[in-house]
C-alpha cells in the first residue's frame, strides 16, 4: 500500500511539473533613452561622464546633436561627445552636480533624423 502511495504521488507530480510553462523575461531596452556608457540616469562616476564613444542609443542611432546644462550654464553640442573644455570645467566644480542632457537628435537607419528623450545624470567622484 505505502508503495502504490509514493507511485501515485510520483505520477502526479511529474504530470504537475509537465504542465508548468517556463517563462523567459527579456528586458529590451528604448531606443530612444540614450545613455553614456550605459547610464540613462542616476548617479555617474565622472571618469566615464566624458567617455570618448559619447552619447549612444541601443537601437543603434547616431547622435549628432545635443544641448548639455549644469550649473545654470547650456551648451548646444554638434556631435555625441562632451568637449573636453567641458569636461575639464565639470571636473573642477564640486561633484555630485547633475548634468542635463536636452534637445538630443539623433539619425536613425533610414537616415531620418529622430527626436530622443532628453535625461540626467549626476556626475560623483566615485561610483559607491
Amino acid at each position: 500500500m505505502k508503495h502504490l502511495l509514493i507511485v501515485s504521488f510520483l505520477i502526479l507530480f511529474f504530470r504537475l511539473n509537465a504542465q508548468i510553462e517556463h517563462i523567459q523575461i527579456v528586458k529590451k531596452s528604448n531606443p530612444l533613452v540614450p545613455n553614456i556608457s550605459g547610464y540613462a540616469d542616476g548617479n555617474i562616476p565622472y571618469y566615464l561622464l566624458c567617455d570618448s564613444l559619447g552619447i549612444r542609443s541601443s537601437g543603434g542611432f547616431i547622435v549628432n546633436e545635443f544641448t548639455i546644462s549644469y550649473r545654470g550654464e547650456e551648451y548646444k553640442i554638434k556631435g555625441n561627445t562632451i568637449p573636453d573644455s567641458i569636461c575639464v570645467y565639470i571636473g573642477s566644480c564640486k561633484f555630485e552636480q547633475i548634468v542635463f542632457f536636452n534637445e538630443i537628435y539623433a539619425i536613425n537607419k533610414k537616415n531620418e533624423v529622430i527626436r530622443m528623450y532628453p535625461f540626467n545624470l549626476k556626475a560623483v567622484k566615485n561610483e559607491n
